[in-house]
């Protein structure tokens, strides 16, 4: 047996060698750049869920299997597209290094032999023209299985952690490891499959929080010890069908099979699915929505981590009959609500689309104000400016001194003339003007305050007799005027309304 094992491992690798050798040297060095690549990104993920050969996973040099088989995913890459005009794909996922068969075996121990032939529901008019289930806060987030083949509990666990949070508004995070471990009803046998009707029914006894059983990747033994959550969930109910599948949806999200161990589902990135290779039904994933913004089609929640398609969920094409893109409509399987169903939330404004993966964010309008071109008053939230005082004919008498009761010392700082010129603002990362707090605006920040306040002193009684100095600008005179007649001083250094704004 270790001899054929050895013989197969040296002919696999005279075949890579082969083809390699084919590729012209800037074909090689761009497949080995864009390797160098996977393995930084998507290496350690893949070699976590054992989606990796045995190698030395160096990134920095490559072995010519591990070339072979990343180069034959850009080739089902490349195929993929032209199939798919309305949606991506890329080499850059955690299966990039699986061949065929064993991507699909990691899929094909999902189900065994199970077969699906629920009947379609009876008809009945459908209450919504598109459901996206995906931004309900009833909705869990997207989990990875790994390496078992457990998606057939994942997907029962998410829709019934649904199901009882729209009947109770509570989302529970349940335990997978304990239906994998647990559930044999239907003849489920953990990481090697598992039917989802039968794991639905087996969750109607309760089931243990995810923090008091944490998922383990594998079968494991059934620990009956921890404390089972009573979930509010009614029958488990099976059907088919588009149309059925459609109905269900405008109440709940359900659990579907399909179809995916080829390599539209293993390369996907985004956009929606309208060929998908291949008969049967392989994968357990939840619906959670329809819609017709890009096409009609179904919206799917996947077991492969939010690294996987478009966040964790991908896109197929709806209205094509029979089981449905991928079989999405061969097997549909959820608990009965308990109580009243809430109106099914639309769709967000996302659509999918073939040009990108995400949509682009709208930009929104900086708070930043741009300087005017043409000159304007300095725009201040501070008191006015005080009038100038009105001319006397009257001198006034060089004796008089301010009244000691009332004493209004200046400020340390020399307060400007009017016709000072305004400084130049400087800008930062805020649009307004400057004002009373601390926080900085597109001037450098507040104007600071004198470091002794005078306090205003009494509104002038008579008029002024005091004379403004006359041009060009003289510092103020060593003798104080009376109170009565000063002006009352300006908290802070106040720019002329008269002065332009600098450009």
């Amino acid at each position: 047996m270790k001899c054929y094992v050895a013989l197969a491992a040296l002919v696999a690798s005279a075949s890579a060698s082969k083809v390699l050798e084919s590729l012209n040297g800037a074909d090689r060095s761009e497949l080995e750049q864009q390797l160098t690549k996977w393995k930084t990104l998507y290496g350690p993920i893949a070699q976590q869920n054992g989606f990796t050969p045995e190698s030395a996973m160096s990134v920095d040099q490559h072995t010519d299997m591990e070339l072979l088989r990343f180069h034959e995913t850009v080739q089902a890459v490349e195929q993929a597209k032209k199939d798919n005009p309305l949606a991506q794909f890329d080499a850059m996922n955690q299966f990039a290094l699986l061949n065929d068969a064993e991507f699909k075996q990691v899929l094909v121990q999902s189900f065994g032999n199970q077969t699906f032939n629920a009947p379609p529901l009876a008809a009945e008019a459908v209450g919504a023209a598109d459901a996206d289930w995906s931004s309900h806060k009833c909705n869990p987030p997207v989990k990875n299985q790994g390496q078992c083949g457990s998606c057939w509990a994942f997907s029962t666990v998410g829709t019934v952690e649904a199901a009882h949070c729209l009947a109770t508004g509570t989302l529970l995070d349940l335990s997978e490891q304990q239906v994998v471990s647990c559930s044999t009803n239907g003849g489920s046998m953990g990481c090697n499959g598992g039917f989802p009707p039968s794991a639905i029914d087996y969750m109607q006894q309760g089931v243990c929080l995810q923090q008091d059983w944490p998922y383990a990747g594998q079968t494991g033994s059934c620990n009956k010890n921890c404390q089972k959550q009573q979930l509010s969930i009614g029958k488990t109910i099976q059907t088919s069908g588009e149309s059925s599948l459609q109905n269900a949806l405008t109440k709940q999200p359900v659990t579907v099979v399909v179809e995916a161990g080829n390599a539209v589902w293993r390369n996907y990135k985004g956009g929606v699915v309208t060929q998908c290779p291949g008969a049967r039904s392989d994968h357990a994933v939840i619906a959670v929505g329809f819609g017709s913004s890009t096409g009609q089609y179904f919206k799917i929640k996947n077991s492969w981590g939010a690294q996987w398609g478009e966040n964790g969920y991908i896109y197929l094409q709806r209205g094509v009959g029979g089981k449905g893109m991928c079989n999405v409509a061969e097997g549909v399987s959820y608990p009965e609500l308990k109580g009243s169903s809430p109106n099914p939330p639309q769709p967000s404004s996302y659509t999918p689309s073939p040009s990108s993966k995400n949509p682009t964010p709208k930009p929104q309008p900086t708070s930043f104000r741009p300087v005017p071109s043409t000159p304007q008053p300095y725009p201040s939230t501070r008191n006015p400016l005080p009038t100038a005082p009105t001319p006397s004919s009257s001198k006034p008498s060089p004796t008089r001194k301010p009244s000691p009761s009332t004493p209004n010392p200046l400020p340390t700082a020399p307060v400007p003339s009017s016709s000072s010129p305004v400084p130049t603002p400087t800008d930062d990362d805020c649009g307004d003007w400057d004002d009373d707090d601390d926080d900085d605006d597109d001037n450098g920040g507040d104007v600071p305050a004198p470091t002794s306040r005078s306090p205003t002193p009494p509104s002038p009684s008579t008029p002024s007799s005091y004379k403004p100095t006359p041009t060009p600008p003289k510092p103020f005179p060593t003798r104080k005027p009376s109170p009565s007649s000063r002006s009352p001083l300006p908290t802070a250094p106040t720019p002329s309304s008269q002065s332009p704004l600098p450009t």
